[in-house]
């Protein structure tokens, strides 16, 4: 339809559906790298079929199967973070709101819709997103049970202070909180720590390569919106660093 936003694909199933499928290619293909025909298979499909193909789409999006080869696939990291720990764990939890956004739709969705009515969320589908009056209804049930699974539909959740439904306590704000050594570096699957360093501020650190961190604050949740527009900050930037490592005088 003229002047619509062309619709990104959305996943056919619910995160808790995708995570019960994960399991089972992981309980039959492992962590190694699997043809995409084997996926299906572990799936309960002979071949790749329509059904297959969007069961198999849908782990790509939520992040629990990612690509290592042409047609062969594995299970990922942020799906084991899923597979191995115990509901009640809290990176349990932080690894399932996680995927819950990693579908471009849901994120989109999440950020501006999140406590919208349904009339209004169905509008924006069909108007803005060119969906049909079917596939509304879909995307509408699908992303609900996903953020309900998720619980980030949870009263207040703004993404950052709670987890499991309780508030943590507010650190104090004029001293960043010094995670232990051994937590610190049981990073993410992005790779990140995150620690609140003040009120609506919190602070992201990447382990880089040479052993040191780099820390990016943020002033307001982050979104992909921000993200994009600080990795672009740091192309351009790019250019002026050194291309050896610091010196000592250099941090002096």
């Amino acid at each position: 339809m003229a002047g619509k936003e062309r619709s990104p694909n959305y996943p056919g199933l619910s995160l808790e559906a995708a995570v019960q499928a994960i399991r089972k290619v992981r309980e039959k293909e492992g962590r190694g790298t699997a043809p995409t025909v084997s996926v299906a298979k572990a799936l309960g499909h002979e071949n790749l079929s329509g059904p297959a193909l969007t069961k198999v789409a849908a782990l790509r999006q939520y992040g629990l199967l990612e690509d290592v080869a042409s047609g062969r696939v594995k299970v990922s990291d942020l799906a084991m973070s899923i597979i191995l720990r115990h509901p009640d764990d809290a990176e349990y939890l932080q690894s399932l709101r996680d995927a819950a956004l990693r579908p471009p739709l849901f994120a989109d969705l999440y950020r501006d819709f999140a406590e919208a009515s349904e009339p209004t969320l169905r509008f924006h589908l069909i108007q803005d997103r060119g969906f049909s009056d079917e596939g509304a209804t879909k995307v509408i049930k699908t992303f609900r049970a996903t953020l309900a699974f998720a619980k980030l539909d949870e009263p207040g959740y703004d993404g950052s202070n709670k987890t499991n439904g309780v508030v943590e306590p507010e650190p104090s704000k004029a001293a960043v909180h010094v995670l232990p050594e051994e937590l610190r570096r049981r990073i993410n699957p992005l790779g990140t720590v995150a620690e609140r360093v003040g009120e609506n501020v919190k602070m992201y650190t990447y382990p880089l390569p040479d052993g040191s961190d780099a820390k990016v604050s943020f002033e307001r949740r982050p979104t992909q919106e921000l993200a994009q527009a600080l990795i672009d900050q740091l192309e351009a930037q790019k250019k002026y660093f050194k291309s050896e490592p610091f010196e000592r005088e250099d941090r002096e």
